[in-house]
């Protein structure tokens, strides 16, 4: 079945969205660990071209993320993301 097809039943659901927050925000990256526990997003590592490579820790709650309105570009004041600070063993 094609999308328009699914579209026009009613089973089309978006599975990208592109939200910009303000405030302070991870800088970009690649080959880094993303994962997601009690309802935050973490993002971990990776490496920048221009930096090399990261070892820091961000994190934004994901809470309010369902209450804005999926297929548009969103932004919102809040969550805001923030960054954890991290210790070797």
């Amino acid at each position: 079945m094609s999308p328009d097809a699914n579209k026009e039943n009613g089973l089309y659901e978006p599975n990208w969205w592109n939200f910009r927050f303000h405030g302070k925000q991870p800088d970009r990256r690649a080959y880094h660990s993303t994962f997601t526990h009690n309802g935050s997003l973490y993002v971990f590592g990776g490496k920048d071209i221009s930096v090399g490579h990261l070892d820091n820790l961000w994190a934004i709650d994901l809470s309010e993320v369902g209450k804005l309105e999926h297929g548009k570009c969103e932004t919102s004041e809040n969550p805001e993301w923030r960054m954890i600070a991290t210790t070797g063993v």
